[in-house]
């Protein structure tokens, strides 16, 4: 694949599309479509849809792209008892990843309780008080998807790592000790996705605690994983319409959850590998990929 669109700033990581026929003709409507989501979505602007939540909002209507979205957050939150949820963004908050529009309260903000959905609108979240919601755990995976229903089949996009690819291919498993190595790798079958997810790329230090964090935490007790070092998953299209939001949620849940947790109707079938602290290593039984091993 020869024919690249690339769009550095989408979601603050950089997309780039590839493909064997031209893709120029669908340039204007992926940069639309970046745009809206980014202005829908976004945590990080002070005048996206969802930081409205965060001053006197409390119901507010979002774009219909995003309802299949919140759809996959119910279910991730019934699955992991809670552990995967939008309302995540408090923790991260105070950890500080981002910045605080509006109030930071002290009570937890739970999921289906302080911000919920009604049956016959979808699109829209209702609030019963100012609260802080964080979408990233699916969000880059689901654009993914959303930007293939625009230029079809033929194409691989890269999100930062979260891929999708029409045609297959084998991808490089990140050292997360060392991002400029490989620890294995992935044949991904065609038409699906595959994710990685690790803290290596984006931790800081917190000002509060002067402890080192990172990006992944369980909602439920407000504080980042440790015996997870990285995880990659798969999902192909046969078993989801959305199977880079799918892949790119399930990488993230794998850090709190035990795998045979999420083998449940409602979630899509997938495969995964993970690397635990101890610099174990877990997959799937149909991992269709291998770890360099001395």
């Amino acid at each position: 694949m020869s024919l690249v669109l690339d769009f550095p700033h989408a979601l603050g990581s950089g997309l780039i599309m590839s493909s064997d026929r031209d893709l120029s003709s669908a340039r204007s409507d992926c940069a639309a479509l970046i745009l809206d989501f980014d202005h829908a979505l976004s945590r990080f602007r002070s005048d996206s849809l969802l930081s409205s939540l965060t001053g006197s909002a409390r119901r507010v209507e979002f774009p219909l792209f995003c309802a299949p979205l919140f759809d996959l957050y119910d279910l991730m939150f019934a699955a992991t008892s809670g552990r995967f949820t939008p309302t995540v963004a408090d923790s991260l908050l105070r950890m500080g990843y981002g910045h605080v529009y509006g109030w930071l309260g002290d009570e937890p903000v739970v999921w289906g309780r302080d911000v919920w959905r009604d049956d016959g609108e979808p699109n829209v979240l209702y609030s019963s008080r100012p609260v802080h919601l964080d979408f990233g755990a699916a969000g880059k995976g689901y654009l993914v998807d959303l930007l293939h229903m625009i230029v079809g089949d033929d194409c691989m996009i890269n999100a930062a790592g979260d891929i999708f690819m029409s045609g297959g291919g084998t991808v490089a498993l990140e050292n997360p000790w060392n991002v400029e190595q490989a620890v294995g790798i992935v044949r991904v079958p065609h038409n699906a996705a595959v994710c990685a997810s690790s803290p290596a790329r984006r931790h800081w230090t917190a000002l509060n605690t002067a402890q080192e964090v990172h990006h992944i935490v369980d909602a439920t007790t407000s504080e980042n994983p440790h015996d997870v070092a990285a995880t990659w998953t798969l999902v192909r299209s046969e078993d989801t319409q959305f199977p880079t939001a799918w892949a790119d949620a399930l990488g993230t849940a794998l850090f709190f959850c035990d795998p045979n947790s999420l083998l449940l109707p409602s979630i899509p079938r997938f495969e995964f590998a993970r690397l635990l602290s101890t610099k174990n290593a877990q997959q799937s039984n149909n991992w269709p990929g291998e770890f360099f091993v001395k």
